[in-house]
């Protein structure tokens, strides 16, 4: 993968004695790859559509759009919301 990952833990920041992660992604640069195949029953001229080696993999994307509707719910009690409780949020951390 062009992609190298560390996770590290840290002290969740509203919740103290709850422990937290944050995971630290950095681009490595392209790897040689080969050129891409046609596409089955496509026709000679037309390839087979990839992504691009500098996205991010789709999993990544849907981690940071999980996390991101989690946040948007820690803020609910800012405008007269429920917000997350511990067992969500936990409950959260293990699907993640």
């Amino acid at each position: 993968s062009a992609y190298e990952t560390e996770v590290e833990s840290l002290q969740e920041f509203a919740m103290e004695g709850v422990e937290d992660w944050m995971t630290i992604s950095t681009y490595r640069g392209a790897r040689e790859l080969p050129p891409p195949a046609p596409a089955e029953g496509s026709g000679e001229g037309r390839l087979e559509r990839r992504g691009s080696e500098h996205d991010p993999p789709r999993a990544v994307r849907l981690l940071e759009w999980r996390a991101e509707q989690m946040r948007a719910r820690t803020h609910r009690p800012d405008v007269g919301g429920s917000g997350v409780d511990f067992q969500a949020w936990a409950s959260f951390a293990g699907e993640m």
